[in-house]
């Protein structure tokens, strides 16, 4: 069956992206349509297009429906009359990065978004407002909305649990990367130290799973204390048959040895524990922590239908700031990855929002490969930071974020860097042509030195 002409122009820019994202090869437009009328065994994309045109018109004259259409465009920034700057969905989903002006500047021009995508009637939206309280305006609009809001600053409202509905290796990274990034943890050591504690949650999470429980923070925490008296007996009991009471099993007996080793491992286990009842005791975090069974788990909520803005608070230190932002983070790679085993029909007619505002003060390595996957799953990444250089910072994580990007957004007009290239290859132009709202150029504007010889 012949698809249709959207279907087949969307195939060629999944295919523009692809080799952009992953080869760094900025293949032409022209080049794609005719490798995708390759695959369909046409000679040439106006013979498929003719077809696909054909075959639309036949499908439209038996169900009465009218033809297909082009893609919806999407806004990278809205004026004083509208939208001004907009570009196919299939390029807006490879992310936006926007930089320059002030902090107000890129939070306002966040919420601006988060508006534009509630009226295209979208669920699943995740904005961290980080840097303050969203303006009575915004918060009005989101209720009227029907938004949910988890509104970490004020530490009141809605809370869930960070937990719930987490794969047990999801489990395990999450705590393992908010206990580094803990400023008051004094329980892990070195890699060695945090991989036999990430070993030992992801078995207590798995072990949980399989009995049924309600897996929440203080339950984990329970649990930990009980493998240094125990050794795990009460939960090997419990566990049913299977993988996990295998791997349960493993680590009992590995607690049973009597060596120095083996007793540091299990005094970790109780400075982990200790360390994450203070997470617990933080009324900012407290709220991602609920124990009650009937407590959304953030998975669902940032998965689900019903639209979700996070207002993640400013923190008294960086620790902290990294500490909320990589827990939530961390959720939200997990909600990408989940979005990547559904069906395409069912990751949303119009792609989910993931907004982080000020995102330099909390990336983590996890971020890249939300990028990555990101746009395949149907989620963008909105991103706003003050200029490159804070986000290079980053090093790897944010190189991959700038690889991945592929719209830029200035705020506050080009950078200077750009500004003097802009200047230098005028200058070096021997004849410019200005034409109303864009300036031309008749000439090269540069000569190669080695070619002219």
């Amino acid at each position: 069956m012949m698809p249709s002409v959207e279907f087949l122009k969307e195939q060629a820019n999944r295919l523009i992206a692809y080799m952009g994202d992953n080869h760094r090869f900025r293949l032409k437009p022209a080049s794609a349509y005719e490798a995708v009328a390759s695959q369909w065994g046409e000679h040439d994309w106006n013979t498929l297009y003719a077809r696909a045109m054909w075959a639309d018109a036949g499908n439209a004259s038996h169900t009465g429906a009218a033809p297909t259409g082009t893609m919806a465009d999407y806004p990278l920034d809205w004026g004083q009359y509208g939208e001004q700057l907009h570009v196919p969905r299939n390029d807006w989903q490879r992310h936006v990065l926007t930089q320059g002006a002030d902090a107000d500047a890129r939070r306002d021009w966040l919420q601006r978004h988060l508006a534009g995508q509630l009226e295209r009637g979208c669920g699943g939206v995740f904005v961290n407002a980080f840097g303050g309280q969203l303006p009575v305006e915004a918060r009005e609009m989101l209720e009227h909305a029907g938004v949910r809001v988890l509104d970490l600053a004020s530490g009141q409202g809605t809370s869930c649990n960070l937990l719930g509905g987490l794969e047990p290796e999801q489990t395990a990274d999450i705590l393992v990367h908010g206990l580094r990034r803990f400023p008051d943890a004094h329980s892990f050591r070195d890699d060695y130290w945090r991989a036999r504690m990430r070993a030992a949650l992801t078995t207590v999470a798995m072990v949980l799973r399989a009995c049924g429980a309600h897996i929440t923070l203080p339950r984990v925490c329970t649990e930990l204390r009980l493998l240094t008296e125990d050794r795990g007996e009460r939960l090997l009991a419990a566990c049913p048959g299977g993988p996990e009471r295998a791997t349960m099993q493993a680590l009992h007996d590995s607690l049973g040895v009597d060596s120095p080793e083996v007793g540091s491992v299990r005094s970790i286990f109780t400075e982990v524990a200790k360390d994450m009842d203070v997470w617990l005791t933080h009324p900012r975090l407290r709220m991602l922590f609920a124990d009650e069974v009937n407590a959304p788990g953030l998975l669902d909520l940032m998965y689900g239908e019903q639209c979700l803005v996070i207002e993640m608070a400013e923190q008294e230190s960086l620790h902290m700031v990294e500490l909320q932002g990589g827990l939530l983070l961390g959720v939200a790679a997990a909600a990408v990855s989940h979005a990547l085993t559904l069906p395409r029909k069912q990751r949303g007619a119009h792609p989910r929002l993931l907004a982080l505002a000020e995102a330099h003060e909390y990336l983590v390595p996890g971020a890249a490969r939300i990028a990555e996957q990101g746009r395949s799953a149907g989620w963008t990444l909105l991103v706003t930071i003050p200029d490159e250089n804070s986000l290079l910072r980053l090093r790897h994580t944010g190189r991959d974020i700038l690889r991945t990007v592929w719209n830029r957004m200035y705020l506050g007009g080009l950078p200077e860097s750009a500004l003097n290239e802009v200047t230098a290859r005028l200058t070096q132009a021997e004849s410019v042509v200005v034409s109303p709202g864009r300036i031309q150029h008749s000439e090269p504007l540069w000569v190669d030195n080695k070619a002219a010889e």
